[in-house]
Protein backbone atom coordinates (compact mmCIF):
# COMPACT_ATOMS: atom_id res chain seq x y z
CA UNK A 1 0.00 0.00 0.00
CA UNK A 2 1.11 3.78 -1.13
CA UNK A 3 1.68 6.20 1.41
CA UNK A 4 -0.92 9.08 1.98
CA UNK A 5 -0.39 11.46 -0.80
CA UNK A 6 1.84 9.65 -2.84
CA UNK A 7 0.88 8.87 -6.34
CA UNK A 8 0.46 5.37 -8.07
CA UNK A 9 3.16 4.10 -10.51
CA UNK A 10 0.91 5.44 -13.51
CA UNK A 11 0.33 9.23 -12.68
CA UNK A 12 4.17 9.04 -11.21
CA UNK A 13 4.17 7.90 -14.94
CA UNK A 14 2.57 10.96 -16.26
CA UNK A 15 4.08 13.61 -14.44
CA UNK A 16 7.61 12.89 -15.11
CA UNK A 17 6.32 12.80 -18.81
CA UNK A 18 4.82 15.91 -18.69
CA UNK A 19 7.59 17.66 -16.70
CA UNK A 20 10.18 16.43 -19.23
CA UNK A 21 8.23 17.51 -22.53
CA UNK A 22 7.32 21.02 -20.44
CA UNK A 23 11.49 21.48 -20.11
CA UNK A 24 12.03 20.10 -23.66
CA UNK A 25 9.32 22.99 -25.06
CA UNK A 26 11.37 25.63 -22.36
CA UNK A 27 14.80 24.75 -23.74
CA UNK A 28 13.30 25.17 -27.29
CA UNK A 29 12.08 28.22 -26.70
CA UNK A 30 15.04 29.66 -24.86
CA UNK A 31 17.33 28.28 -27.87
CA UNK A 32 14.85 30.19 -30.01
CA UNK A 33 15.09 33.32 -28.21
CA UNK A 34 18.90 33.00 -28.39
CA UNK A 35 19.25 32.61 -31.42
CA UNK A 36 16.65 35.62 -32.47
CA UNK A 37 18.85 38.22 -30.42
CA UNK A 38 22.26 36.99 -31.88
CA UNK A 39 20.71 37.60 -34.76
CA UNK A 40 19.28 41.11 -34.53
CA UNK A 41 22.72 41.66 -32.54
CA UNK A 42 24.95 40.48 -35.14
CA UNK A 43 22.63 42.14 -38.21
CA UNK A 44 21.75 45.88 -36.97
CA UNK A 45 25.39 47.33 -36.91
CA UNK A 46 25.73 45.98 -40.54
CA UNK A 47 26.53 48.98 -43.20
CA UNK A 48 25.22 47.94 -46.75
CA UNK A 49 28.79 49.07 -48.37
CA UNK A 50 27.63 51.58 -50.66
CA UNK A 51 28.93 54.72 -50.29
CA UNK A 52 26.34 57.28 -49.32
CA UNK A 53 27.31 60.71 -51.28
CA UNK A 54 28.06 63.67 -48.80
CA UNK A 55 29.20 67.71 -50.01
CA UNK A 56 32.29 68.48 -51.34
CA UNK A 57 34.60 69.89 -49.00
CA UNK A 58 38.07 71.61 -48.38
CA UNK A 59 39.97 69.90 -45.32
CA UNK A 60 43.61 71.13 -44.29
CA UNK A 61 45.96 68.15 -42.08
CA UNK A 62 48.62 66.01 -42.84
CA UNK A 63 48.46 62.98 -44.97
CA UNK A 64 49.96 59.86 -44.66
CA UNK A 65 50.10 56.16 -45.53
CA UNK A 66 48.53 53.74 -43.37
CA UNK A 67 48.02 49.83 -43.83
CA UNK A 68 50.10 47.42 -45.87
CA UNK A 69 49.85 46.62 -49.03
CA UNK A 70 47.19 45.55 -50.45
CA UNK A 71 45.31 47.55 -47.51
CA UNK A 72 46.99 50.55 -47.62
CA UNK A 73 45.27 53.53 -47.40
CA UNK A 74 45.85 58.09 -47.82
CA UNK A 75 44.60 58.77 -44.34
CA UNK A 76 44.40 63.19 -43.49
CA UNK A 77 44.79 63.64 -39.98
CA UNK A 78 43.22 67.31 -39.16
CA UNK A 79 44.71 69.08 -35.86
CA UNK A 80 41.33 68.61 -34.42
CA UNK A 81 42.37 64.62 -34.30
CA UNK A 82 39.58 63.96 -37.57
CA UNK A 83 40.80 60.91 -39.78
CA UNK A 84 39.68 61.11 -43.41
CA UNK A 85 40.40 57.88 -45.82
CA UNK A 86 41.48 59.63 -49.39
CA UNK A 87 41.37 58.48 -52.61
CA UNK A 88 42.51 59.91 -55.75
CA UNK A 89 41.06 58.84 -58.48
CA UNK A 90 41.37 62.31 -61.04
CA UNK A 91 44.31 63.39 -59.76
CA UNK A 92 47.96 61.99 -58.91
CA UNK A 93 48.65 61.25 -55.06
CA UNK A 94 51.49 62.94 -53.14
CA UNK A 95 54.56 61.82 -51.80
CA UNK A 96 54.13 61.40 -47.99
CA UNK A 97 54.08 62.20 -45.14
CA UNK A 98 52.46 65.91 -46.45
CA UNK A 99 50.59 69.13 -44.86
CA UNK A 100 47.66 69.66 -47.47
CA UNK A 101 44.46 71.22 -48.20
CA UNK A 102 42.05 68.56 -50.11
CA UNK A 103 39.59 69.21 -51.77
CA UNK A 104 36.54 66.58 -52.97
CA UNK A 105 33.69 65.00 -52.31
CA UNK A 106 32.91 63.59 -49.08
CA UNK A 107 31.06 60.12 -48.41
CA UNK A 108 31.31 57.48 -45.81
CA UNK A 109 32.14 54.01 -46.61
CA UNK A 110 33.86 51.06 -44.90
CA UNK A 111 37.45 51.08 -44.19
CA UNK A 112 39.56 48.76 -41.93
CA UNK A 113 36.25 46.86 -41.24
CA UNK A 114 34.03 50.51 -39.90
CA UNK A 115 32.34 52.98 -41.28
CA UNK A 116 34.59 56.04 -41.94
CA UNK A 117 35.03 58.91 -43.52
CA UNK A 118 35.97 58.94 -47.48
CA UNK A 119 37.43 62.09 -49.59
CA UNK A 120 37.37 61.48 -53.14
CA UNK A 121 40.24 64.18 -54.41
CA UNK A 122 39.51 66.55 -56.97
CA UNK A 123 42.21 69.07 -56.17
CA UNK A 124 45.27 69.47 -53.44
CA UNK A 125 47.87 71.92 -52.54
CA UNK A 126 50.23 71.81 -50.22
CA UNK A 127 50.60 74.25 -47.06
CA UNK A 128 54.41 74.21 -46.89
Amino acid sequence: MAPPGALPDAKRYLVALLSRRIMTVFRSLILLATAAFVFAACTAGQQSGEAVPMDEITVEGTVTVRGNEPFAAYLLQTDQNNYYVLRFPDVEAPSTPAALRVTGRLYRANWDARPFAHIDVSSYESLR
